[in-house]
């Protein structure tokens, strides 16, 4: 087994690029791993049109789920059911007044989706729902929103980074909300 490696700089178009030469220069039996949803998207048309497979590409974008990908071999849930089961859990465990911080982005809006619905099955409501801007969140805005909440717990939604930095700022605040994060990149 020989495994190759392009790196497409999380670039879309790079990805698509690097995908067609895998599959058609390469000549490669299966590509795995891929990294983000619009990335992963890129590469679809080549599997389809040569019929190889993409396993475990590192995203739980429902986009990639349904309709069904016949070359796409999901090892993720979709975000939407990781959201949800954690604000099933966060209930279950007597958490009642949950914030729902999340990206303005489709990742967010997917993920928030799943959130919502796990709210709606427990006929409860989130405490408060932060928009937060993937590139440059404004924790200045967001922290207050859930100290004003008075969360007891947070189900953040964005970037590794942009997560670990938020939960930095709301401890500065004097919060002890617990936090359960879901990230799709760091």
């Amino acid at each position: 087994i020989e495994v190759v490696r392009l790196d497409d700089g999380f670039d879309v178009k790079r990805a698509g690029e690097n995908g067609r030469a895998l599959i058609e220069d390469k000549k490669v039996l299966a590509l795995f791993m891929s990294r983000g949803t619009p990335h992963s998207q890129a590469i679809i048309p080549w599997l389809d049109k040569h019929g190889v497979a993409l396993i475990g590409p590192s995203t739980g974008a429902m986009v990639l789920h349904k309709p069904v990908q016949r070359n796409v071999f999901n090892v993720r849930a979709t975000y939407q059911r990781e959201a949800e089961k954690a604000v099933q859990h966060l209930l279950t465990i007597g958490m009642v007044r949950i914030a729902v911080v999340h990206v303005t982005d489709s990742f967010g809006a997917d993920a928030l989706e799943g959130a919502m619905t796990g709210f709606g099955k427990a006929k409860a409501q989130p405490a408060a729902t932060v928009p937060a801007d993937r590139d440059k969140p404004d924790y200045a805005a967001i922290v207050p929103a859930i100290v004003q909440a008075k969360a007891q717990a947070v189900l953040w939604i964005g970037s590794g980074s942009a997560v670990v930095e938020g939960i930095k700022a709301l401890r500065a605040a004097g919060s002890a909300a617990q936090v359960v994060t879901l990230s799709n990149n760091a």
